[in-house]
């Protein structure tokens, strides 16, 4: 027993040591990554400012000759050199706020229906086991769940371009001859929104259809975010806000008794929404 004293004393030594190297590994790894973070933070942001330092410069002759008078100036003529930034300003604006109205409550929705309703849904089928007297079998649809989760990531990969050529060939053909003329003749006369459904020319372009083909762009990737969020919310906060007397859409909502930062955060999809509205407007072009 003598000769295995030494190392049954020794043995505390060493395992704090390996706690001691481990601990010290342990901050390394986390200062670098702390410092890598910030890095790439402030990579970003010095781009960003390169950007925009690289488009006022580009921009600057014209805000010499044309001055703020560019940004509220609603002609646009080549021969004159009478530029405004008006009409697209504001075309812009109203198609990325009808694309939000349209898209938001559908995206919230269908990520609430994923993740929260539809693994707890059982559809009835036929049953046609010999070994069992009753006439339908409940079937969950969580396979088809995972294939529509699938789908709408696959949707969101889309380039602008795509929906544009699909909207110009497809949509904007089936609005000029359907749904454009029952707009206009109910809708058109309305004092303040009556000319976001107007006709043009029996060619079924205008605000209502660029929005609409927004929304169809921007409705998968905000459903796929939703989704991910929604997904990760932790059950004992559903469990409590539910508790707490709650209802479904207040919890998903995440205001004061709901799972505030993740389903808040899920909501807050709609921001790269709006971003890949404004940034991707090829699909418009």
């Amino acid at each position: 027993m003598s000769e295995f004293a030494p190392t049954s004393a020794a043995e505390p030594l060493l395992i704090t040591s390996r706690k001691r190297s481990n601990a010290g590994m342990l901050k390394f790894i986390d200062r670098f990554t702390h410092a890598s973070a910030m890095g790439g933070a402030l990579a970003m942001t010095g781009l960003l400012l390169l950007l925009f330092c690289v488009v006022a410069y580009g921009a600057w002759p014209a805000m010499q000759k044309l001055g703020l008078a560019f940004l509220w100036n609603n002609r646009w003529s080549v021969s004159k050199q009478n530029f405004g930034a008006y009409p697209l300003i504001y075309g812009t604006l109203v198609s990325s706020t009808v694309a939000l109205v349209i898209s938001f409550p559908i995206s919230l929705g269908s990520a609430i229906f994923l993740t929260k309703l539809a693994p707890k849904l059982r559809i009835p089928i036929p049953n046609f086991r010999r070994d069992s007297d009753a006439q339908l079998a409940w079937v969950s649809p969580r396979h088809i769940v995972t294939v529509v989760s699938f789908m709408i990531e696959l949707l969101a990969a889309i380039p602008s371009i795509a929906y544009g050529l699909w909207g110009i060939f497809v949509l904007v053909p089936f609005m000029q001859s359907t749904v454009q003329p029952a707009m206009a003749n109910t809708l058109g006369h309305l004092p303040l929104v009556g000319q976001y459904f107007e006709n043009s020319v029996g060619m079924g372009q205008n605000l209502f259809t660029a929005g609409l083909i927004l929304s169809i762009m921007v409705t998968p990737i905000m459903t796929a975010i939703m989704r991910d969020v929604l997904a990760v919310t932790p059950p004992e906060l559903e469990q409590g806000a539910l508790g707490l007397g709650a209802t479904g859409l207040r919890m998903a909502r995440g205001r004061r008794c709901g799972p505030v930062p993740p389903a808040g955060r899920g909501a807050a999809a709609g921001r790269p929404g709006l971003d890949r509205q404004l940034g991707r407007r090829g699909a418009l072009r």
